[in-house]
């Protein structure tokens, strides 16, 4: 390599305010759209699209890994993180939080589920086969039906967590904690 000494005297070229970066942006957005599912299946999707013997493949997973806060086996710290359950979130901090809900949130959630009930199994969610109504004895049980699609899904996550307990399904009651 030639050392220029005209080129190392000369003032720097102005800066464009741009500087390298990876395009992540495709890679987050589907890191994002897996929020809410299990991480070791999100994991195992990822490593049956892209071939970590590759080097693209080996970059994006070594992206991947620092997108996502693994608690103890914490690799990177970004905006995702696995929770206690295993279930990926998005831990970017919202800027205002309500603490409760309001009539209206029940109320557009009441008509969202149209007398049916979410049955929770592990990371799977489903509607009840039938309208659920407790104060009748013949709309007390309900077995499961159709799986909930992922607009669903996220309908449903994004309920306020009193919203969600009053709509779940458990124990042959809608509301296991008043069931008894």
């Amino acid at each position: 390599m030639v050392c220029d000494d005209e080129a190392a005297l000369s003032p720097p070229l102005p800066s464009t305010g741009r500087g390298f970066a990876d395009r992540l942006a495709p890679l987050e957005r589907w890191v994002a759209s897996h929020v809410g599912r299990g991480w070791n299946n999100v994991y195992r999707e990822f490593c049956e699209r892209f071939d970590q013997r590759s080097v693209k493949g080996w970059h994006l997973k070594d992206h991947l890994l620092s997108m996502v806060d693994r608690g103890a086996r914490r690799f990177g710290g970004g905006r995702f993180r696995v929770d206690a359950r295993g279930i990926l979130r998005d831990s970017r901090r919202k800027r205002w939080r309500r603490e409760s809900y309001t009539f209206a949130d029940q109320c557009r959630a009441e008509r969202w589920a149209a007398g049916r009930r979410v049955i929770v199994h592990g990371e799977a969610f489903f509607w009840t086969a039938r309208p659920v109504n407790p104060a009748v004895e013949s709309q007390r049980f309900s077995p499961q039906g159709a799986r909930l699609d992922r607009d669903e899904v996220a309908f449903w996550i994004a309920l306020p967590q009193d919203v969600r307990v009053s709509l779940t399904y458990a124990l042959g009651s809608p509301r296991s904690k008043n069931a008894t």
